[in-house]
């Protein structure tokens, strides 16, 4: 108990927190440093989702061996309506690269709406249970993980402007050459 107020830290509350920072981080009203450094260094935490529309099963390790950025985002993020266009761009410029959008909205239409008024051709898949946005510690939307050809995450890039671009851009770069 802190302050008279009981605290539960459970793996809910600690999402929905997340989630309602996220809101506030995307209105402008509080900001943090970009990347969670944590995460840069260390393996890459497994996970397998469905893509949104065929449910197919995806696996991180379904890339191994190739350079991949993996974008959490929510259709109700105005950012994320910036950055996906944007990553769907970088795919296209960069073939050996993978990039998996990374749904976290409570509802699967939700998303497979805003994908269909978005035009863009990415691979998306559906974390509807929040465990692998759990999982990657993600603290507002969007965030990109890069993650090199060894399954190590090199970078995280939280939030998004368009001035966020030449820095993923360099990163994918710097990744991809051997």
């Amino acid at each position: 108990m802190t302050n008279g107020i009981a605290m539960n830290h459970t793996p809910a509350n600690r999402f929905l927190f997340r989630v309602l920072l996220g809101v506030f981080l995307a209105s402008g009203l509080v900001q943090l440093d970009a990347g969670d450094p944590g995460l840069r260094g260390k393996p890459a935490p497994a996970f397998e989702l469905e893509m949104i529309g065929s449910r197919l099963p995806v696996a991180l390790d379904d890339y191994r061996g190739r350079v991949v950025l993996m974008d959490f985002w929510a259709s109700w993020c105005a950012p994320c309506k910036k950055s996906l266009p944007e990553l769907a761009d970088l795919a296209s410029r960069f073939p050996e690269l993978r990039v998996l959008a990374v749904n976290i909205d409570d509802e699967r239409a939700n998303a497979l709406d805003f994908m269909r008024d978005a035009n863009v051709d990415l691979t998306v898949l559906y974390d509807g249970d929040k465990e692998v946005v759990a999982r990657y510690d993600v603290a507002e939307m969007p965030t990109a993980v890069l993650i090199d050809r060894q399954g190590v995450v090199r970078e995280v890039f939280a939030g998004y402007t368009e001035a966020d671009i030449p820095d993923i851009v360099t990163a994918v770069r710097d990744v991809l050459e051997p």
